[in-house]
């Protein structure tokens, strides 16, 4: 039983972290909406709206975020509990 209940925390890492990380995305979203209005005249050959820019780096980030939060939990799935509480 500990084994399953390990995995479903392991696993509730990363799905919190990538609710974090859209959350982020979208409040983020809004404000480059809002201030590209204003830094509209420093842009060369990108409009502000510009919504492929806004999905790439959307994008990037989020597979960023899912690759930084699975590897940890992960690893944490192939350590023994009883032996790392041992080694402590």
């Amino acid at each position: 039983m500990l084994v399953d209940e390990q995995r479903v925390v392991v696993v509730a890492g990363p799905v919190e972290a990538m609710l974090g990380q859209v959350g982020a995305q979208q409040r983020g979203g809004v404000a480059a909406a809002v201030l590209g209005r204003f830094v509209e005249t420093q842009l060369y050959a990108v409009q502000p709206l510009d919504i492929v820019s806004f999905a790439a780096t959307a994008g990037v980030m989020i597979a960023t975020a899912f690759i930084a939060s699975v590897v940890p939990a992960l690893r944490t799935l192939r350590i023994d509990p009883i032996n790392a509480l041992r080694g402590e």
